[in-house]
């Protein structure tokens, strides 16, 4: 009987398919593409570095003394022995556009980076030489349908997200959703609803065999972004993933993935909310444990709600932006029954005893500015929360989510919000705590911010 459920599902699939591409009798086919030759250089001012004279190895049974120069992040090794560093690189990007009739497209997003890197690798100067060798594979990064209901929008894929002004989902940088949506407009607002009908917790089963840039931000985007606990094995003295030996297990991925959303945009002004909600469970059958091993099997139960209230305003004279996004997150812990452990140290990674812990975090930031022919003045403020201890130590409820889940808060980058205000301090340093987004790109945590900028731009024609 269920096979046969299976069978009219796929051939009701097959005849629905079928009737939307009926009348594609001439697909027409859009292309934008760029390409980008980038040389990077910087400079250490002064006679010596950080660690003494340039050029002289000042190490003594050490390896590390001769380096003395640390230029950010971003850069391939972070430090070098010279007064300065530098290096060229070059990233090439289409992204298509295929118009099936009037009512469906698909749109994509394809790269070419460093052979064997899809972290969002760029090719170096003069890696692979040679006529017949090749430099990269090529990657598609983005690939998603559209199509035009009498009920609203219809969208499926991997796609950017953008919503706000990329305090929390920067989709013009790094931020993607693969979530089905469907978006009703209804005069100058769109009404949005979008679920993930499944979404795995755990580790991504892509290799990532070359960490070019940033490792933190590469290890984020393909690994666990949800930070689940690690048990520890006495026998092999190895720590293991508290994730599900399969990935099609419904124990170990979302049983509840969720988001509403509404906007209004009309003339100079734009406003809209966002919430998202997601919970999920990890037991102690996740682990393919021998009978006489006796490593503490853990079951967490998670859930986390996210979203963000935003204004903007434009008139081509001034403008104003402005948004406040959140992330609350418990997580609860439980050990097996019959485990005799010990409370968590709220400062070490081993869950014992039955133990909760939050996160409640709000970002906020307001910008303002003006336009004059081809200038524009602006200035931004803006606060995202650091750890919160007492007496030195990290209390089980904290403002910030990368003390409890550093992987997942890079999925919540801000880098296009601050790029016009930071280059070295944000994008190349990561704020100093590691802040590097999907794409590798540094964004702010941690910090009050308070910047002005003053840019121009020339048009020729």
């Amino acid at each position: 009987m269920q096979n046969h459920r299976r069978l009219a599902f796929y051939g009701l699939s097959i005849l629905v398919s079928l009737a939307m591409l009926s009348h594609a009798n001439a697909w027409e086919f859009g292309l934008k593409g760029s390409f980008n030759w980038t040389h990077e250089w910087y400079d250490q001012m002064g006679e010596k570095g950080f660690f003494g004279r340039y050029n002289v190895d000042n190490g003594v049974g050490t390896r590390a003394q001769n380096l003395n120069f640390w230029n950010g992040g971003q850069f391939d090794t972070n430090i070098v022995t010279g007064a300065s560093s530098g290096w060229s690189y070059f990233n090439v990007e289409f992204e298509p556009e295929i118009k099936i009739n009037p009512a469906i497209r698909m749109r994509g997003f394809y790269r070419l980076g460093t052979w064997g890197d899809p972290a969002a690798s760029d090719y170096h100067t003069q890696d692979a030489p040679g006529t017949k060798n090749g430099f990269s594979q090529g990657q598609w990064t983005q690939f998603w349908l559209t199509a035009n209901t009498p009920w609203g929008v219809f969208g499926v894929g991997k796609r950017p997200w953008s919503f706000g002004t990329g305090l929390q989902y920067d989709g013009a940088d790094a931020a993607t959703t693969e979530s089905i949506v469907l978006v009703a407009p209804y005069g100058p607002f769109d009404f949005g609803i979008g679920f993930y009908p499944y979404r795995f917790v755990g580790t991504s089963s892509i290799l990532v065999s070359h960490l070019i840039r940033n490792r933190v931000a590469a290890e984020a985007a393909f690994g666990d972004p949800y930070d689940l606990p690690l048990y520890y094995e006495t026998e092999t003295d190895l720590t293991t993933p508290g994730q599900y030996f399969s990935r099609a297990d419904r124990s170990g991925s979302f049983s509840k993935d969720f988001l509403l959303f509404v906007s209004y945009s009309s003339g100079p002004l734009q406003f809209g909310a966002l919430g998202a909600f997601g919970g999920y469970h990890i037991g102690p059958e996740a682990l393919l444990l021998a009978h006489d091993e006796s490593s503490p099997v853990i079951r967490l139960d998670a859930q986390l709600a996210h979203g963000t209230i935003f204004l903007k305003y434009n008139n081509g004279r001034v403008f104003l932006n402005t948004e406040a996004a959140w992330l609350y997150w418990t997580d609860q812990y439980q050990p097996r029954e019959g485990f005799p452990g010990q409370h968590q140290n709220a400062d070490s990674d081993s869950v014992y005893m039955p133990y909760t812990r939050y996160v409640e975090q709000w970002r906020g930031m307001l910008e303002a500015g003006a336009f004059a022919g081809p200038a524009k003045v602006s200035v931004i403020t803006a606060w995202s929360p650091g750890p919160d201890r007492r007496k030195g130590r990290y209390i089980d409820r904290q403002s910030a989510a990368f003390v409890w889940h550093p992987k997942y808060d890079v999925h919540l980058g801000n880098f296009s919000v601050f790029r016009t205000y930071s280059y070295l301090f944000s994008y190349d340093y990561g704020s100093g705590l590691n802040a590097y987004n999907l794409t590798g790109d540094g964004f702010l945590r941690d910090a009050f911010v308070l910047a002005g900028a003053w840019i121009t731009r020339w048009h020729q024609t």
